[in-house]
C-alpha cells in the first residue's frame, strides 16, 4: 500500500485532473424558504444563504504555503517590481561608467540575472498554473448554469405569453465590456502594454539578431577576447531581466482584466438564472458538470511533469537549496570568478531549457484553456435556439484580416512553443557542457555556456511577450461572444416579463407580486427603458 502511495505521488506533478463544479443556485429569498434541504442537497440552515456561496474566482487553495506562494507570484508581477527591476538595470548601467573596465562590474549583471531569472522561471510556471486551473473552474460553471437556463427557457417559452414576442423583436444593441464595463487603464499600464508591444513586436525580433550579428563581426576586432564575450553577456542579461518581470507584469494585467471580464460574464448568468427562477418558479438545483483535461502524448506529459515541478513547492525548494550550496562553497573558492560564473552557468544553461519549457506549457494550457471555454458557446447556441433566436458573433470574431506582422508573431511563436524545440534546447545544452569540459571548464569555457544560452533566452522571453499578447487577443473574442448571448438572453426574459406585466394589468383583481434581490439590482434588471418600448 505505501508502495503504491509512493509511486501516486511521484507520478502526481504534470498530470491534469479533471474539474467538476455544480453552479449555485440563484434561487429568490421569498423561494428559497419553500425548498426543502433534501431537494437542493444542503443542510436546512445553508438553504436560506444557497446564493451566498464564493464565486468560482475567489476559491482559494487548502494550504496556506501555497496562498502565501501565490501572493508572492502577484507582488512579482506587479508593477512596483517591474519598474524596480529597470531601476536596477539603470542603476547598473551608471555605475559602469567609473566601474565598466572591471570584469567583476560585468560578471555580477550576469549571476544577478541568473537568479533572478531562475527565481522567476518558477514564479512564472506557477503563474500559468494558477491561471488554468481558475478558466477550468469557471468553464465548467458556465456549463452548468447553461443546462438549468436552458430547462428553465423552455419552460418560459411554453407559456402562451412568450407567443406575444416575436424572435425579430430582440436586437441587442452591445456595447462591449472591454471599452464600458472595465475601468480604463492608467498612464502606468498603457506604458507597460506599449513597452511590451514595442519589445515583442518582429521588428524588434529582427533588430535583436541584426545586433547579435554586429557584435559577431567585431569578434576578430576584440580579438575574441573575455571583455568582448563579457559585453553581449552583459547586454542580453540586462535585458533579459527586464523581459522576465514584463512578461510576469503582463500576464498580472491580463489576469486583472480577465478576472474583471468573467465575473462580469458570471454575474450576468447569475441575473439571467435568478430572472428565470423568479418568473417560472423553478427550485432544482444546478447541474454537476465535469471538464475533463485533454489528452496529451508522452513528451507533452514529460514537459508537464518538469513545469510543475519547477513551479510548485519542489521547485522552490530546489532553487533555495541550489544557492545555498553555492554559498557555501564560496570560500573553498576563494570567491574568484570562477566561483561567480558557477551559479550563472548552471542557472543560465538551465533557464534556457526553462524558457522553452514555460514557451510550450504555455501554449498547451491555452489551448486546452480555450477548448474549455469555447464549449460554453454550443450552450449559448442551444439557449438561443429555445426562443428562436441566432446566435451573434462578435465583431472581433467574424474579422478575419490578420496582419502580416500578427502572422510572423504566430509562426515565429508557434515554433518556440513545439515540443521539438524543448528537445533542440536540451542537445544544446548537453553540447555546450562537453564543450566547455573540453576547455576545462575555464573561464571561457563558462561563458561559454553563459553566453548561447543567455541570447537563446532573451529571444525566446521577448517572443512569449507576443504570444502572451495574442493569446489575450483570442480571450477578449471568447469573452465577447459570451456576453453578447447572456445580454440577449436577459433582454428576451426581460420582454417576457414585460408582456406579462401587461396581460396582468388587463385584468385588474389579479395581484401581481415582484421580487427583486438588492444583490442583483446592478446586473438584472428587467431592461432598461429606451428597451423596453
Amino acid at each position: 500500500m505505501l508502495y503504491f502511495r509512493i509511486l501516486e505521488a511521484l507520478s502526481a506533478p504534470g498530470s491534469r485532473k479533471p474539474v467538476t463544479v455544480r453552479a449555485t443556485a440563484q434561487i429568490p429569498e421569498h423561494m428559497a424558504v419553500e425548498v426543502s434541504s433534501f431537494e437542493l442537497g444542503l443542510e436546512p440552515e445553508a438553504v436560506s444563504s444557497v446564493r451566498n456561496h464564493a464565486h468560482p474566482l475567489d476559491e482559494g487553495k487548502p494550504r496556506l504555503l501555497d496562498r502565501w506562494l501565490d501572493v508572492v507570484v502577484a507582488a512579482s508581477g506587479s508593477s512596483f517590481a517591474l519598474l524596480a527591476t529597470i531601476a536596477i538595470v539603470l542603476l547598473w548601467a551608471i555605475m559602469g561608467v567609473r566601474y565598466g573596465g572591471s570584469e567583476d562590474w560585468q560578471v555580477v549583471i550576469s549571476d544577478v540575472q541568473a537568479v533572478f531569472c531562475y527565481v522567476f522561471d518558477s514564479l512564472l510556471m506557477r503563474q500559468q498554473l494558477n491561471s488554468y486551473e481558475s478558466s477550468f473552474r469557471l468553464a465548467a460553471s458556465f456549463q452548468s448554469r447553461a443546462v438549468g437556463t436552458r430547462r428553465m427557457l423552455r419552460q418560459l417559452k411554453s407559456q402562451e405569453v412568450a407567443d406575444h414576442i416575436p424572435a425579430g423583436d430582440i436586437a441587442i444593441q452591445h456595447n462591449s465590456m472591454w471599452s464600458t464595463r472595465i475601468p480604463r487603464d492608467g498612464l502606468i499600464t498603457r506604458a507597460i502594454l506599449f513597452t511590451g508591444r514595442f519589445l515583442s513586436h518582429v521588428v524588434t525580433l529582427t533588430m535583436f539578431w541584426v545586433c547579435i550579428f554586429i557584435w559577431l563581426g567585431f569578434g576578430c576586432y576584440c580579438d575574441w577576447s573575455v571583455r568582448w564575450q563579457l559585453y553581449i553577456n552583459s547586454a542580453t542579461s540586462a535585458l533579459m531581466m527586464i523581459c522576465f518581470a514584463m512578461i510576469a507584469c503582463i500576464r498580472e494585467l491580463n489576469r486583472a482584466r480577465t478576472n474583471a471580464h468573467l465575473l462580469h460574464i458570471s454575474q450576468l448568468d447569475e441575473a439571467l438564472e435568478f430572472q428565470l427562477r423568479q418568473m417560472t418558479g423553478d427550485t432544482d438545483p444546478n447541474a454537476e458538470i465535469t471538464i475533463y483535461p485533454c489528452k496529451v502524448n508522452r513528451l507533452h506529459r514529460a514537459i508537464s511533469y518538469y513545469a510543475d515541478l519547477v513551479g510548485t513547492l519542489v521547485g522552490i525548494v530546489l532553487l533555495m537549496t541550489i544557492v545555498v550550496v553555492w554559498v557555501a562553497i564560496g570560500p573553498s573558492l576563494h570567491f574568484s570568478s570562477s566561483w561567480w560564473l558557477i551559479i550563472g552557468t548552471y542557472a543560465g544553461l538551465i533557464g534556457m531549457h526553462d524558457g522553452f519549457v514555460l514557451h510550450n506549457l504555455q501554449s498547451q494550457l491555452n489551448q486546452h484553456r480555450e477548448l474549455a471555454m469555447a464549449e460554453a458557446w454550443p450552450d449559448d447556441v442551444d439557449n438561443l435556439a429555445v426562443i428562436g433566436l441566432t446566435a451573434v458573433r462578435s465583431r472581433a470574431a467574424t474579422n478575419t484580416k490578420v496582419s502580416i506582422a500578427r502572422w510572423l508573431s504566430c509562426r515565429l511563436s508557434y515554433i518556440c512553443a513545439h515540443e521539438y524545440a524543448v528537445i533542440l534546447g536540451i542537445i544544446l545544452i548537453v553540447g555546450l557542457v562537453v564543450a566547455a569540459t573540453a576547455l576545462k571548464w575555464s573561464v571561457t569555457g563558462q561563458l561559454l555556456c553563459n553566453i548561447p544560452p543567455s541570447i537563446i533566452e532573451t529571444f525566446i522571453m521577448m517572443a512569449l511577450i507576443t504570444s502572451q499578447s495574442l493569446d489575450e487577443a483570442t480571450q477578449r473574442e471568447h469573452f465577447e461572444q459570451l456576453e453578447i448571448a447572456r445580454e440577449t438572453l436577459k433582454q428576451w426574459v426581460a420582454r417576457v416579463g414585460v408582456v406579462r406585466i401587461e396581460e396582468n394589468d388587463k385584468a385588474p383583481n389579479v395581484k401581481i407580486e415582484t421580487c427583486t434581490s438588492p444583490a442583483h439590482t446592478e446586473t438584472s434588471g428587467l431592461v432598461a427603458e429606451d428597451q423596453v418600448a
